[in-house]
């Protein structure tokens, strides 16, 4: 059972390779995510899907992102993860609805 001579491609790989945080690890492992595959479709679905697993918070989904980000995960043909990724850029998610203010929180 050969598979080309490749490694895992990344939707296969096991989430051990983006060698994250005991706690973050932990809680994927909990919710039964083993695949990086298993993340990027659960991030696709929005930043709260992520932040819904117990013990899971902000910056646990930081350093994810960071650590997809470095392994080229985010660019998995097929996964579509702009919106997420805006919703991360976007830092007014602190469940206040403030659209307008956006401009004057830079200062």
């Amino acid at each position: 059972e050969e598979e080309e001579g490749t490694p895992a491609r990344g939707d296969d790989a096991p989430i051990e390779e983006l060698e994250l945080t005991v706690r973050g690890y932990n809680c994927l492992k909990r919710v039964g995510i083993t695949k990086v595959g298993e993340i990027l479709r659960r991030m696709e679905k929005g930043e709260e899907e992520m932040l819904a697993i117990r013990n899971f918070g902000k910056k646990s989904l930081d350093e994810l992102v960071e650590r997809l980000q470095a392994k080229n995960y985010l660019n998995v043909p097929g996964v579509d993860l702009s919106a997420f990724l805006d919703s991360l850029s976007n830092p007014s998610r602190d469940g206040e609805e403030d659209d307008e203010e956006l401009e004057e929180v830079d200062a």
